[in-house]
């Protein structure tokens, strides 16, 4: 089984792959929409009950969501920091 940091490692990689690939995400809505189509294609997956086509997509979901993160940073809208209790 991976551990938390493996799937991280994983993460990470492919939101840099991705970004070699396919060059960084203009907009905050651009990116978005990929989130969504990733997500979409991770829930078709899930309908079609196949759990290693899922777990293919889940990582594409991460992957765009740390993207999402960021790059935002380029569209001018900071990553919010996590309130202190």
């Amino acid at each position: 089984m991976k551990t938390t940091a493996d799937i991280a490692a994983l993460l990470v990689a492919e939101a840099d792959r991705g970004e070699r690939v396919h060059g960084p995400h203009p907009t905050m809505h651009h990116s978005a929409a990929v989130l969504r189509e990733e997500f979409d294609e991770l829930w078709d997956e899930v309908k079609r009950d196949d759990l290693e086509r899922a777990k293919f997509e889940a990582v594409q979901v991460g992957a765009m969501a740390i993207r999402f993160l960021r790059e935002s940073e380029r569209w001018g809208k900071p990553v919010p920091k996590r309130r202190s209790k």
